[in-house]
């Protein structure tokens, strides 16, 4: 698995949902084993962030359907049982788009503060380590991460944990700065790969105020769609 092909990221998001509703989108230590076991099986890179508010998958373009298959099919027959499962929003991300999502998530952008996500992220590439899924791609995602963190923490005040709502908005624009950076440094150590930013076409079309859903669980017609035939 150590081609370099463009990463994927496909994202569950249960942040706003009820209880059991994300109860149902996280697995376990024995589930997740599994889930990498079938990807390891199937030759293709995958690495798996569960929480308590979503769950991440990242592969890469050579096995992307593959990976996220198994993973797509328990979740369909979790939605069978749980209410509102099949209603969450999903992100579905490719290529440069990827690399500037987790950036910005490991840097705190979203939580405009410190962010656990670089650490859950480094535990799940842990295990796909062990378990033989982590591609040298995504292996390079999570450093690009890392470093862009770091010049955040160091650089600007940001994220710090003392640091006030002021001087968080003052410090945007050279966070900003530093991820777009990164970014370009990033893109342009494999020009022929990551130079293009490239969105994952839309699975079936949604209003306009769902513009960041490229998929969504409650038709299984669309699920049906990432399995391997």
């Amino acid at each position: 698995m150590d081609r370099h092909e463009l990463p994927q990221l496909l994202q569950i998001d249960a942040a706003h949902a009820a209880d059991g509703v994300r109860a149902a989108v996280a697995f376990d230590a024995v589930a997740l084993a599994q889930l990498l076991g079938a990807a390891r099986a199937a030759g293709v890179p995958l690495a798996i962030v569960s929480s308590q508010h979503s769950l991440t998958l990242f592969s890469t373009d050579g096995g992307h359907l593959r990976a996220f298959a198994p993973v797509l099919a328990r979740l369909r027959e979790r939605a069978q049982r749980v209410a509102g499962l099949g209603a969450l929003r999903v992100r579905a991300l490719r290529g440069s788009d990827v690399a500037r999502w987790a950036v910005r998530e490991a840097c705190g952008f979203e939580s405009r503060g410190p962010s656990d996500f670089l650490s859950a992220w480094r535990d799940a590439a842990a295990e796909a380590a062990r378990a033989g899924t982590l591609s040298a791609e995504l292996s390079e995602l999570i450093e690009l991460a890392q470093r862009a963190r770091d010049r955040v923490h160091l650089e600007t005040r940001f994220a710090g944990e003392h640091a006030s709502a002021d001087a968080v908005e003052l410090e945007l624009l050279a966070a900003e700065r530093i991820v777009e950076e990164e970014i370009v440094e990033w893109q342009f150590s494999a020009p022929e790969l990551r130079a293009a930013s490239v969105r994952v076409p839309a699975l079936s079309g949604f209003p306009s105020e769902e513009a960041e859903s490229a998929v969504r669980l409650r038709s299984a017609r669309v699920l049906d769609k990432l399995r391997v035939a």
